[in-house]
Formats: C-alpha cells, structure tokens, sequence
C-alpha cells in the first residue's frame, strides 16, 4: 500500500461496465493499490436499468443528481426504495439489487463506496 496522498484524475480512473451501466473507479485496487476501500462515479442513463446482482460487502451510494428506483429481491418478491439527489442508499452484502433510472431525459450520477479494494 502506499504510504502517500494520491491524486487520481477521472481520465486515470478504471472503469467498467459490470451489471449493465458504467462506472468509473479512482479508488480502488487497480488505481491506487487500496485493498481496503473502493470508490466510483457512476452514471445510469435515462430509463436505463442495471441487471439484478450480489456484492460480498456493504454498499453504501450517494445520489448527486438525477433519481433512481433500487430494486431489490427478498423472500417476498421483488421491492423497491426511490432516491434522489443528497440521498444516501445503503445495501447490504449479499443483497440481490438492481438501479433503475426511471427518467426520460436525466442522467441519474451516484459515487458508490465500499470497504473492499476490488471495484465490483
């Protein structure tokens, strides 16, 4: 690990395409050797929906602009929480979840966190 402050530009970001949206990770292992703490940008494009998917750690994401519905699935079929800008979405590991951007013309720009260094 580094034992100095780095400084990552979006354009030395990793980015991905993972459950169906893009994102773009300047703190994560790939950019900065974290293997404790990851950190990305993303952005769901209007009526855009991510596929249903798992992470093994808490997720914790913060709307900055736009709206989005986070659909998950539990024992009683699948649920859903809307959020809009300044709102903080918590989901817990293991948790089958999904965004969904249901606007027509906005952009839905969200930073994710979590406490793994692997951008997932």
């Amino acid at each position: 690990m580094p034992s100095t402050i780095q400084a990552v530009k979006a354009d030395d970001a990793f980015t991905d395409r993972d459950h169906g949206f893009q994102r773009w990770w300047p703190i994560c292992r790939n950019t900065v050797g974290s293997e404790t703490i990851s950190m990305a940008r993303g952005i769901l494009k209007p009526g855009q929906r991510g596929t249903l998917h798992v992470h093994d750690v808490d997720t914790a994401i913060y709307s900055i602009s736009g709206s989005v519905i986070a659909l998950f699935e539990t024992d009683g079929g699948l649920q859903e929480v809307a959020a809009g800008a300044g709102v903080a979405l918590f989901i817990p590991a293991g948790l089958p979840h999904a965004p969904f951007n249901p606007s027509h013309t906005e952009d839905y720009v969200y930073v994710v966190a979590r406490p793994s260094g692997t951008p997932d």
